[in-house]
């Protein structure tokens, strides 16, 4: 892989945690206009299916895929992001979004380990440092003055970033990943928004009917939800699942910043530390590829030679 690519995999992972980031500001603008979490989730998986359909036929792109993908493909959409989201959003209602998202990055180091243990992965001391620095500065920023005041919100989400690890796994090790990201992202929409349909049929818990003050966030936490999730998928192909779950700690800062600034959540002390570590730990990972981009260089003019 060139230099470019690599480079360009660091782009797009930190391009798709800066827009999902954005997505519990959208989500808890939806709240306060009456929606429940869950037809938010609906709504924003069918959004997503709708316009990338529509995309898809103008642009006469095929929805053809191998049938031998669909198991995984359904157990990545269902067991992996519908699960993420429903969980995510819903933890949005107990506890604020800064907070539950910095909860939801438990699953960085899931990632890493389970890589580690399953498929082997590398684990080199700049990206164990980073790691431990990540895990640091969450450790910080969630402050258990705030995660004691509603228990179920914190469950939700350390719950959804259990989830998303296995949705970053199932697409990582997997044939999955070979699929045009725009099709992934169409397919992995038109799976969850089924499931997460059905799930709320059967639980009684879901709600077709939507006012237009949470309708107008919705549509555009669907937009941004196709956005983030084709760069995250391509950050994925281009650089790993591990170095793409570090560099997605932009995410959560993303999240308490606009928090900050739209719904006037107070910056403390632990704020502020917890964000110096995740920067740190990010300019780690970044410093490593751009390490490992000048090593392959130098390879690849020797071997020239």
């Amino acid at each position: 892989m060139g230099i470019r690519q690599k480079t360009k995999g660091v782009v797009y992972a930190v391009v798709s945690a800066i827009t999902l980031g954005i997505l519990p500001i959208f989500a808890t603008l939806a709240y306060k206009g009456g929606a429940s979490s869950i037809t938010v989730v609906f709504y924003r998986f069918l959004f997503s299916t709708i316009i990338l359909f529509v995309y898809f036929l103008i642009k006469k792109v095929s929805f053809k895929i191998n049938k031998e993908i669909i198991p995984s493909m359904i157990f990545a959409s269902l067991i992996g992001y519908a699960a993420t989201a429903l969980t995510l959003f819903s933890s949005f209602t107990y506890i604020s979004p800064g907070l539950a998202t910095i909860l939801h990055f438990i699953y960085p180091s899931l990632v890493i380990f389970l890589s580690f243990i399953l498929f082997k992965e590398s684990l080199s001391t700049i990206k164990v440092v980073s790691l431990i620095l990540s895990i640091g500065g969450i450790y910080i920023l969630v402050g258990f003055g705030d995660v004691n005041h509603n228990f179920t919100g914190v469950i939700l989400a350390l719950a959804s970033g259990a989830f998303y690890s296995i949705y970053i796994l199932s697409i990582a090790h997997s044939k999955i990943k070979n699929i045009e990201s725009l099709l992934l992202t169409f397919y992995v929409s038109l799976f969850s928004s089924i499931g997460i349909v059905l799930f709320g049929i059967i639980t009684k818990t879901i709600s077709f009917e939507i006012q237009f003050i949470s309708l107008v966030p919705t549509v555009f936490i669907a937009v941004s939800s196709i956005y983030g999730l084709v760069t995250f998928i391509i950050a994925v192909k281009l650089i790993g699942s591990s170095n793409t779950s570090i560099l997605s700690t932009f995410e959560p800062i993303t999240s308490i910043v606009l928090s900050t600034i739209i719904f006037k959540e107070k910056i403390t002390i632990n704020i502020i530390l917890g964000t110096i570590l995740i920067v740190m730990s990010i300019y780690g990972i970044i410093k490593e590829q751009l390490k490992a981009n000048k090593e392959n260089s130098i390879s690849e003019h020797s071997n020239v030679m």
